[in-house]
């Protein structure tokens, strides 16, 4: 069960694809080494999480080092003399296809289950805030803060068994973090008028304020 931070780890690599296709839809003739780039990348993340799928990876990215170094992978099939350039650029193609199809996969296995941790903690922050949402006390650090929120919510059964359900779902630590960016998305906000500009009587060029009757003084 991979952590949220991780999670959005991933989802922020996947971000990047869009630019990488740019690059290969323009031909771009450093596009095989950005995708490389980009997969060692995902198989460090995937590593520093210790998921196996780190290993798909890494198998994936060996089919550029091969063809870098002379080797064409068989069922290529090109019109023409097949150049190094447009042999690398095919095979990280399909390489970095591949990769984000592992890379979709594990974020597959574990987004469901964080989105349903955000809707369990709006519930909560909703029945907080109906309830008389306690303020920070002066001096209290956000984390002490939260923690106490916790304790809190334990005292009310109804609130408690979805906060046990919370935290059966994405553990204790990430239920804080996500408690945290709802109260702060919950946040009331309290949007100050601009300040208004004294009024300016327009008067025409050569002429003062007009008396009574019309005539100017």
């Amino acid at each position: 069960m991979l952590r949220l931070l991780q999670v959005e780890e991933l989802e922020r690599l996947m971000l990047e694809l869009p630019g990488l296709v740019s690059l290969q839809e323009r031909r771009a003739a450093d596009f095989p080494a950005r995708a490389d780039r980009w997969m060692l990348s995902l198989e460090e993340a995937l590593t520093a999480n210790r998921l196996y799928q780190a290993g798909l990876v890494a198998g994936i990215r060996s089919t550029l080092t091969v063809t870098d170094q002379g080797q064409i992978p068989p069922g290529l099939e090109y019109r023409g003399r097949p150049t190094r350039q447009r042999v690398m650029a095919s095979v990280a193609s399909a390489a970095l296809q591949r990769s984000a199809e592992v890379a979709a996969g594990v974020i597959g296995d574990n987004r469901p289950r964080l989105d349903e941790g955000e809707r369990l903690v709006q519930q909560l922050v909703a029945a907080l805030r109906s309830q008389g949402l306690q303020a920070r006390p002066e001096g209290l650090d956000n984390e002490s803060y939260l923690r106490m929120l916790r304790r809190g919510m334990a005292q009310n059964a109804e609130i408690e068994s979805v906060l046990v359900h919370l935290e059966g779902l994405v553990g204790p630590q990430d239920a804080l973090v996500l408690l945290d960016r709802a109260l702060a998305a919950t946040e009331p906000h309290v949007v100050e008028p601009p300040p208004k500009k004294p009024a300016r009587r327009a008067t025409l060029k050569g002429q003062g304020p007009r008396l009574a009757g019309g005539a100017p003084r």
